[in-house]
């Protein structure tokens, strides 16, 4: 996930200090774009090794002291190691001891990823380890005891101790004792720049190589991509070498966590009964759909206009496997077609990585936008399938503490002063994903996007609460809204601002950026469920049995468990309107005929279940008083049965 560079030197030819200098910080400023939750830079000479960290940006270390601390030891002809990271927090809190690179007796490791059997290699390797301690020392002092019993290991054993390393994962390893590095990727995110016997850099990501290849040391020299599973060595000289490991299955299965739910925190006892709502709230008889849902209307037969309306979406007569399949063929002077795969770490998403994997030539690259709501449990997951996959994983975060701040905000401006219809600002700090993924696109070259969401999840129930009728509209638009909502939908909030200047803070700048990237960034992706049909049941199948996919602990559905913020909007949608967006997916099954409508009520009185862990997370995440805040909701529900229904 995080981003990780080495620079690596003999004193044949070694670098000026300023070009030196000059590079460690354009490493360090492409590396950031990562993760900048904290920094660590670590400087070994052949004898010593010295660690300069910081909980926040590489700036607050990349000094003038440190400058004139390298330039010293360039000139005192010793040649430093320089392993640097920028990290956003994945696993292990953010103390001293958990940023990178980490050093110990033996050794200093830079690592990104997320290693998803770390359990088991604390128990292969006997290492007694508190719970908050990163998964990269696990891997660090195992690693330091396999090379301490046989020091002059061949690579292609080491292989075996990497193979068992389990997810997506990044190496960077140099061993103090005899001054050689080892690194190796098990998906494919691994970049490296050599100059034999003279200079070796590498890198998390191309593009963070591609920032210092333009410098006159690397002229005429080609970025190179690691082989996943392959393990490089450099020895002392930067003779580079390296070794693949034997044939494994592509596919892995691991442990599927356990699906019951964990008891709810003393908090929920504040909340009233929910599931009451469910049973009794009156609906269609077609679907599920309640009486509370925006401009619902109901027949003399008490089946919904929705129902009525069914067919003019994508949920039907669109699947076309073969026109897909001829989408994705590469143009008949390439080998192969590369395709940008945004993974959020979802089911969907997940079953449509497994689902490409298939076209062999496909090159994959996937991407992920982290701006704070990225639960751990998507991570993993996110480690699961790439690792499994063997593809590579180009993650962008944001200023996560930034786009906290802007939630924190505007969840206490609308606890205020509550309003259905703004519910969705919650979330605006996430659709930057379709800029930045246009321009991954354009970094890397892709030919296409192709995008797994769902069909079946479309909720226009959310701008329906600003007043936007859906059946309204000129055309059907499955992202975003004609012009004429959008002028209703920008018309609604200004009036909501108005009336609650709470929400006139810093974060409207955000919210700016966010409505551009929604509504007006170019859309130039492919859909993958315009092409396939969307079956629950073979998603959950395929993602659970073939990769060990990891589901929560507080809810028995497989639908949003990654998104950290749907726990919190689906308790105010159901709590203040009786129903949330698991209504309108079960209904949608209903009337594709993949559920009757009894089975489909059934799931759904387990999927509107409250999520109390989940929940209590999305405060605490925010920083709010879990109890504070939901006291307040519940006070809105005693004075108002139906909050913002109205319809337009």
């Amino acid at each position: 996930m995080c981003g990780i560079f080495a620079l690596l030197q003999t004193d044949k030819d070694p670098l000026a200090p300023l070009d030196y200098w000059q590079m460690i910080e354009a490493l360090f400023k492409a590396s950031s774009r990562r993760g900048q939750d904290c920094s660590g830079l670590s400087v070994y000479d052949g004898k010593t090794a010295e660690r300069f960290v910081s909980n926040g940006a590489y700036t607050q270390f990349l000094n003038n002291a440190l400058k004139q601390q390298l330039n010293e030891r360039l000139q005192a002809k010793t040649s430093p190691a320089v392993l640097g990271q920028t990290r956003m927090i994945t696993n292990g809190d953010s103390s001293e001891q958990n940023i990178q690179p980490l050093t110990s007796t033996h050794s200093i490791l830079a690592h990104n990823g997320i290693v998803t059997n770390e359990a088991d290699l604390r128990a292969d390797f006997d290492l007694q380890l508190a719970d908050n301690i990163v998964d990269s020392r696990t891997i660090q002092l195992a690693l330091d005891r396999v090379r301490a019993e046989e020091p002059k290991k061949q690579l292609s054993e080491l292989t075996a101790f990497f193979s068992a390393v389990k997810g997506a994962n990044n190496f960077i390893y140099v061993d103090q004792d005899s001054g050689e590095t080892i690194f190796t990727t098990s998906h494919g995110s691994l970049y490296f720049l050599h100059l034999e016997g003279r200079l070796t850099v590498i890198a998390s990501e191309e593009r963070i190589l591609k920032a210092i290849a333009t410098r006159p040391e690397f002229d005429g020299l080609a970025i190179e991509k690691a082989v996943p599973g392959h393990v490089y060595h450099l020895d002392e000289t930067l003779s580079l070498s390296s070794a693949k490991p034997a044939k494994r299955e592509r596919i892995q299965s691991g442990n599927i966590v356990s699906l019951v739910p964990s008891a709810h925190r003393h908090i929920t006892k504040h909340i009233a009964d929910l599931d009451r709502l469910v049973e009794e709230i009156p609906r269609c008889q077609k679907c599920l759909l309640p009486e509370t849902v925006p401009f619902i209307e109901f027949d003399a037969g008490g089946v919904c206009n929705f129902c009525h309306h069914f067919g003019e979406d994508t949920l039907r007569n669109r699947y076309k496997p073969e026109a897909l399949k001829e989408k994705l063929k590469p143009a008949q002077d390439r080998a192969s077609k590369k395709i940008l795969f945004p993974l959020s770490g979802g089911r969907d998403s997940s079953f449509g990585l497994h689902y490409l994997s298939q076209f062999e030539d496909l090159e994959i690259i996937t991407y992920t936008y982290d701006w704070g709501m990225v639960t751990d449990l998507a991570r993993r997951n996110i480690s699961r399938m790439c690792g499994a996959l063997q593809l590579e994983h180009i993650l962008f975060a944001a200023d996560i503490n930034q786009k906290l701040a802007n939630i924190r905000k505007n969840v206490k401006a609308w606890l205020a002063r509550p309003h259905l219809g703004i519910v969705p600002l919650f979330m605006a700090g996430d659709k930057q994903y379709f800029h930045y993924m246009n321009k991954v696109q354009d970094e890397i070259g892709a030919e296409d996007i192709l995008l797994c969401s769902n069909p079946y999840e479309k909720t226009d129930f959310k701008t329906g609460f600003c007043g936007v009728n859906p059946f309204a509209r000129k055309a059907y638009h499955y992202w975003g809204l004609d012009l004429k909502s959008q002028a209703g939908m920008l018309a609604f909030y200004g009036t909501q601002f108005l009336g609650n200047p709470r929400y006139l803070n810093s974060s409207l700048i955000d919210t700016a950026g966010a409505y551009i990237s929604y509504y007006l960034a170019p859309k130039r992706f492919t859909m993958l469920f315009d092409y396939i049909p969307w079956v629950e049941t073979d998603v959950e199948e395929v993602i659970t049995s073939q990769y060990g996919w990891e589901m929560a602990t507080d809810t028995m559905s497989s639908w949003r468990i990654g998104d950290g913020t749907a726990p919190f909007y689906n308790y105010i949608y159901l709590g203040l309107a009786g129903f949330t967006e698991n209504d309108t997916l079960r209904s949608n099954q209903v009337r594709t005929g993949q559920l009757s409508r009894d089975a489909a009520f059934e799931k759904l009185k387990t999927d509107n279940q409250l999520r109390g862990e989940s929940l209590i997370w999305y405060f605490e995440r925010i920083g709010l008083d879990p109890l504070e805040a939901i006291q307040q909701i519940e006070r809105h529900r005693i004075n108002s049965k139906w909050l913002g229904t109205h319809h337009g």
